[in-house]
């Protein structure tokens, strides 16, 4: 492709095309996947290609939405490199109750 290339915006080479298409494509792909995703529709996760890479940011509750958010990306990432940008919220009760007076 051209630099010129309406399809290829974000500078992808040949290596962002596969099964999902040049590189727009294959974010949306991407997003679309997590969006089907039961345990990750509801999270806020960007994803978005950054030279030869995935990156996703965005926050999550708790390791394992991560995890799964790492795996449905990877998944469909056609063999480019993840980077993971994602905050984990996690949220412990304090060691002790509060006392209400």
């Amino acid at each position: 492709m051209t630099p010129s290339d309406p399809h290829d915006a974000d500078g992808g080479g040949p290596d962002a095309a596969g099964s999902a298409g040049p590189s727009p494509y294959l974010v949306a792909h991407i997003s679309e996947a997590l969006a089907r995703s039961p345990e990750l529709a509801l999270l806020d996760l960007d994803v978005r290609r950054l030279d030869h890479e995935i990156v996703v940011t965005g926050s999550v509750e708790h390791q394992a939405q991560r995890e799964a958010a790492l795996h449905v990306v990877r998944e469909h990432a056609n063999a480019l490199p993840v980077r993971d940008a994602m905050t984990v919220l996690e949220l412990h009760p304090p060691p002790t109750a509060e006392e209400l007076r």
